[in-house]
C-alpha cells in the first residue's frame, strides 16, 4: 500500500525528462533561427566586424561575402548553416582563423567543471534546506531559510561575484580571481573553482529551495501521507520514502 506513491514520484520525474528531452529540439531550433534572423539585422551584417578596418576594401567585403555565402537569400544561409552545424562544422573564428568547434572544446571541460560543481553545492543545500523548512513550516527556522532564498533570487550573480572577489582574492587574498588552475594541481583547480561555483550555487540553490519547500509542505499534507501515520508508519520514512519523492517533481521542473 505504500510502494506505489513512491513509484509514482519518480514516475512523474521520469516523465518530466522526457517531455524536456522531447521539447527541448524545437525551442533551441527557434532561438537559433531567432539569432541567425537578429545577426542579419546588425548594420553590415556578419560582417561587421571587418568595416572598421582601413585595411579592408569594398571588394575584398564582396569577395569574402560570396565566399560566405552571405548573397544568398537568409532562409537558404540558415538551412545550410543548420546542415554544417550539425555535422560538426561550425566554421572559424574570425579572430584568429581557427575552427570555431576547437575552441569550443578547449573550453567545455571547465565549464562542464564549473556547471558540476555549481550543481552539486545548489543541491547540496537546497534539499535539506527545503525539506527542513516544510518540516519546520512557519517556525523562525522557516522563516530564516526562506528570507536567505530570497536574498539568493534578490542578490544578482555578477553582483554578489564581484563582492566575492574583493574581499576573498583582493581583501584577504585567500582564492584567485579568475583562471582554472593548472592541471594535475587539486588544490589549485578548487581553489579557483570555489568563488565561482559558490556564486551559481546560492543564487539556483535559492530558487530551489523555496520551490521544495512549497511542494514539499503540500505534500505532507496529502491524504495518503495521514494514512500512512495512523497504519504507524514512522515520521521519517513518512518524509523521506513518501513526501519527498513525490515533491521532487517542481524542483526537477527547474533544474532541468
Amino acid at each position: 500500500l505504500e510502494r506505489p506513491h513512491v513509484d509514482a514520484g519518480v514516475a512523474r520525474v521520469l516523465r518530466l525528462v522526457g517531455r524536456r528531452g522531447v521539447h527541448g529540439d524545437p525551442l533551441l531550433l527557434v532561438v537559433s533561427a531567432i539569432a541567425f534572423g537578429l545577426l542579419q539585422l546588425v548594420p553590415g551584417g556578419p560582417l561587421e566586424v571587418y568595416l572598421s578596418n582601413p585595411g579592408v576594401r569594398p571588394e575584398d567585403l564582396e569577395r569574402l561575402r560570396r565566399a560566405l555565402g552571405l548573397d544568398r537569400p537568409v532562409w537558404v544561409q540558415y538551412g545550410s548553416w543548420l546542415a554544417a552545424f550539425v555535422r560538426g562544422d561550425w566554421g572559424y573564428s574570425f579572430s584568429d582563423g581557427r575552427p570555431v568547434l576547437a575552441r569550443v572544446g578547449e573550453r567545455l571541460p571547465a565549464s562542464i567543471e564549473l556547471l558540476a560543481a555549481s550543481l552539486a553545492l545548489a543541491l547540496a543545500a537546497a534539499v535539506p534546506a527545503g525539506v527542513i523548512a516544510a518540516v519546520k513550516a512557519r517556525s523562525a527556522v522557516d522563516r530564516t531559510i526562506t528570507a536567505i532564498a530570497s536574498a539568493g533570487l534578490a542578490i544578482p550573480a555578477f553582483w554578489l561575484g564581484l563582492m566575492l572577489q574583493l574581499v576573498f582574492a583582493i581583501g584577504l587574498g585567500w582564492l584567485p580571481s579568475s583562471g582554472r588552475g593548472p592541471d594535475g594541481d587539486l588544490v589549485a583547480r578548487l581553489q579557483h573553482l570555489a568563488m565561482p561555483a559558490a556564486v551559481l550555487a546560492f543564487v539556483h540553490g535559492a530558487a530551489w529551495t523555496r520551490y521544495l519547500r512549497a511542494s514539499l509542505v503540500e505534500v505532507l499534507g496529502a491524504p495518503f501521507l495521514a494514512a500512512a501515520a495512523a497504519r504507524g508508519v514512522s515520521t521519517r520514512t513518512r518524509l523521506w520514502r513518501h513526501a519527498l519523492p513525490n515533491a521532487v517533481a517542481p524542483v526537477a521542473t527547474v533544474v532541468l
